[in-house]
């Protein structure tokens, strides 16, 4: 008892002192004046900086805040100060090393005292004055086999951690002409040279295909050998497994978290333009009929027999008459890329796909669960090993077709077996993270499951009498055909047929523009908007988690944006990218016997697909005005724009934003469809691309190309006339929104219609 007495008083009073001692206080000791590496080697021409933070006493009730550098070869002890940063919450200082030799040790005494002389904060570090050199660093790289055994493993990325494979003089975009990393031999060997100090500590990472990436430290100048185990990745996929919040990635990389929230990706599954196009594309599907498109009924039954069109006889625009007799669409199709994390699971016999066709579509009595809510969210994306690049697959909608998902076994729960992050970096080697090194995140095929498919359908042609006379014959739609439009375009860079040639004067991926901000015009110097370079080489990493991350050249970084046309952005907000797609221009005005005519010009200058892209109902009109003496002058040619530009004339939103008929043009892919209900009649023009029975047309701008438009109009007098042009993007039809907001589903033009461009020009006859 009287041993447990003392013991109980001994904690009683240690714990107060352990408190002050030791609780709550971090520092760093950095050569870099942003606190953002730790090291313990610097050269005698280096400032040291430092950073001490705590959460024991209130910053301002610290009365003293220092730090001292001791000599270990002559003792000499100078004293530097610490001041308070209201930006980062910490105290921070500095001081030159040059009056040190190399080889001397040194000893980092940090103390902050309060009012109190308990209340007193010390901290203790060494370090070394190292010398600068090139050491060669040697090790073997391993494989752990089954029963925890290793052999040698060969054809391995080894780098320096956070090294990229970009030239420091190469000021270009996206630039890998040198690769800074080398690959193990047979024997699993490998040799690279690394430039630092002397004591300091460096990670040499190691990745391939197929496996873990791994690592060891080593100190420059003391053990310049490494041995590296990677382990493989799972074998077989376990759609049982439980996706992660994305909020739980926002630990350690709040930047990319946040990026990723406020892009089209996180809304991707509740925004009320795509609900609509869900609830029209599955009362297709249901019953057959899109006027079905607002009964609730249509949800009774949460995997239905498929109707579609099948079935159904049409003539096409040739005269020819066809009977649908097969449909290649599926009720997940919605899913598949609106919430992939739903429709990538399986039912109760661990097989079949989990198609309920109310994934996507958000009632107040949906099933779908918070983290398919999410979109496209991290952990899915993360969790695909493999995005099927062939020709094949290019007509399939989603991941149920296109990707190979490699998901952990959920028994394995939070150990490292259970976990696995799948990512364009070979030197990722956070334990935690599990991450595995998959190239194909740098390029555009992994975008293409959810940016490049079609309706495929199966016709029977038929006579008047609806008899056979012929084969079967497969017609395939193209509807997302985003991927197609970029690979064949002087983007890609892959076809030889279409050598690269673009403003930016070398291939670009999607990433290249999506996932940060495009890059400059190099013939025009021209920009995007609020264009904004990548400097911090820490962007991936919160703050408060820089001091264990890896340092990298911020070109290889990519930011979460994923910005486009900005669906998800209220109505009046700056869709920049809308902005900088395309330029327009009026051009060869003239005057001749009272008759105006001009050149209208839209060039697709600054994407790599067609303007607009996209799934078919995307589409923007080329509105053309003319004025004189206060007048609208008549159009005299035949330069209009058509159907698909206006319908329902007498409809809910009164004629507001109907611009069929007049002076311009629509660029889209206009499609044709099935009209089987009286009242669809109007919106035969407005096709959504899974209605599709042919296309029609398609007036959109390719890549690198103008169109050019022609207009003639009777003047009225010799005043000066004003020509205005303008662009305006449209996320669905005219029609379509009327038809929906005839049956109680209510989009305003603001939200849908975006004016991207206005430019005017002046002649005086």
């Amino acid at each position: 008892m009287k041993r447990i007495f003392i013991l109980l008083l001994f904690l009683i009073i240690a714990f107060p002192l352990c408190k002050i001692a030791f609780a709550g206080v971090s520092y760093t000791l950095s050569r870099s004046a942003d606190y953002s590496t730790a090291d313990r080697a610097f050269l005698n021409t280096d400032t040291i900086y430092i950073q001490v933070a705590q959460n024991i006493l209130d910053y301002r009730e610290i009365k003293k805040s220092f730090f001292t550098l001791q000599s270990n070869k002559n003792k000499r002890k100078t004293k530097h100060s610490l001041g308070w940063d209201d930006d980062i919450n910490a105290f921070t200082g500095s001081a030159s090393l040059e009056s040190y030799s190399i080889g001397d040790k040194i000893t980092v005494l940090m103390n902050l005292q309060g009012n109190n002389d308990k209340d007193k904060i010390i901290r203790k570090a060494r370090f070394v004055i190292g010398y600068s050199g090139q050491w060669q660093l040697t090790g073997t790289v391993y494989e752990e086999t089954a029963g925890k055994t290793k052999q040698s493993l060969a054809d391995a990325r080894v780098r320096i951690q956070g090294v990229a494979d970009i030239s420091e003089d190469e000021e270009g975009y996206y630039p890998e002409k040198e690769d800074k990393f080398i690959l193990s031999d047979g024997n699993g060997s490998f040799s690279l040279d690394c430039e630092g100090i002397s004591g300091q500590i460096v990670v040499v990472a190691a990745g391939k295909e197929g496996y873990k990436n791994g690592g060891a430290k080593v100190t420059l100048g003391q053990g310049n050998t490494a041995s590296i185990v990677l382990t493989s990745i799972p074998e077989e996929d376990h759609p049982s497994y439980e996706y992660i919040s994305s909020k739980t990635c926002k630990k350690c990389h709040s930047n990319i978290y946040n990026d990723w929230q406020d892009s089209d990706m996180a809304n991707a599954a509740i925004n009320p333009i795509n609900q609509l196009v869900f609830l029209l594309y599955t009362s297709w599907y249901v019953t057959g009929d899109r006027a079905n498109f607002n009964d609730p009924s249509i949800f009774d039954d949460p995997n239905p027999a498929f109707v579609g069109d099948k079935g159904k006889i049409f003539e096409d625009s040739t005269g020819e008459r066809y009977k649908i007799m097969g449909d290649a669409g599926h009720l997940h199709d919605c899913a598949d890329c609106h919430s992939p994390s739903y429709a990538s699971r399986v039912q109760d016999d661990g097989v079949t796909p989990l198609w309920d066709m109310r994934a996507g579509i958000l009632t107040e009595d949906d099933k779908l669960p918070a983290i398919d809510k999410q979109g496209v969210h991290c952990d899915f994306c993360h969790k695909m090993h493999e995005v099927h690049e062939g020709e094949e697959y290019w007509t399939e909608p989603g991941v149920n077709y296109k990707v190979n998902l490699l998901r952990p076994d959920p028994v394995l729960k939070s150990s490292t077996d259970g976990k696995v992050m799948f990512g364009p970096l070979d030197d990722v080697v956070y334990k935690n993270m599990q991450a595995s090194y998959t190239p194909q995140f740098k390029k555009s095929e992994v975008c293409s499951p959810c940016h490049q498919d079609a309706r495929k359908l199966y016709l029977q042609p038929v006579d008047e009498n609806d008899q056979p006379t012929g084969e079967t014959i497969e017609r395939i739609l193209w509807s997302e055909d985003t991927y197609r439009e970029w690979r064949f375009s002087g983007y890609s860079g892959l076809e030889d047929d279409y050598p690269v040639s673009n403003y930016a004067g070398k291939a670009l991926q999607c990433q290249d523009c999506h996932m940060k901000d495009p890059p400059e015009d190099t013939t025009t110097g021209k920009s995007i908007a609020d264009y904004e370079e990548i400097t911090d080489p820490f962007y991936m990493i919160s703050k408060d988690k820089r001091k264990y991350a890896t340092k990298r050249d911020s070109r290889t970084i990519y930011p979460h944006r994923f910005e486009g046309t900005n669906q998800n952005l209220s109505a009046g907000e700056k869709k920049r990218y809308l902005d900088w797609a395309v330029d327009l221009t009026i051009s060869d005005t003239q005057v001749n016997d009272g008759v105006l005519s001009f050149d209208v010009n839209v060039a697709n200058s600054h994407t790599g697909h067609s303007y607009p892209s996209g799934v078919t109902q995307r589409n923007v009109v080329l509105l053309v005005e003319v004025a004189q003496s206060g007048t609208t002058l008549t159009q005299i040619n035949d330069q209009t724009i058509d159907k698909p530009g206006g319908n329902f004339p007498d409809g809910y939103f009164e004629g507001e934003g109907d611009y069929a008929g007049k002076p311009g043009k629509i660029f889209m892919k206009h499609n044709k469809m099935l009209v089987d209900n009286e009242s669809l009649d109007p919106f035969f023009n407005d096709i959504l691309y899974a209605f599709a029975v042919e296309e029609l047309y398609d007036t959109r701008i390719k890549a690198n190309q103008t169109d050019t438009t022609t207009y003639e109009f009777q003047t009225i007098d010799n005043s000066e006339i004003t020509i205005t042009a303008r662009l305006i993007y449209r996320f669905l039809p005219k029609g379509t929104l009327e038809f929906a907001a005839n049956n109680g589903y209510v989009i305003s033009l603001d939200e849908n219609d975006y004016e991207s461009h206005k430019v005017k020009a002046s002649v005086k006859p």
